[in-house]
């Protein structure tokens, strides 16, 4: 017998996953409200994992940003790194 260990893969991300466009200003839509993403991000293909807490906004695997998740209509969520992008 061989007493390697087992390969354990990358640990899955539960929630909704949502693919989204990022348009002219470093905001994703997901359930009627906007979170923000780091603006080098903008015109970018990125996705949405949700949970009833969070709201996480990935590259591939990487976290560009992660929020309170708001059940509220028209709201507009942004971390302060976010905020300090020209236009935003």
């Amino acid at each position: 017998m061989s007493s390697a260990q087992p390969a354990y893969p990358e640990p899955t991300i539960l929630g909704e996953r949502v693919v989204v466009q990022v348009g002219k200003t470093p905001y994703v839509r997901f359930d009627l409200n906007d979170y923000s993403v780091p603006y080098q991000y903008v015109r970018r293909t990125l996705t949405v994992v949700a949970t009833p807490d969070r709201v996480r906004v990935l590259d591939g695997q990487t976290e560009l940003a992660s929020h309170a998740r708001s059940y509220d209509r028209g709201r507009r969520s942004r971390t302060r790194p976010h905020s300090g992008a020209a236009g935003a």
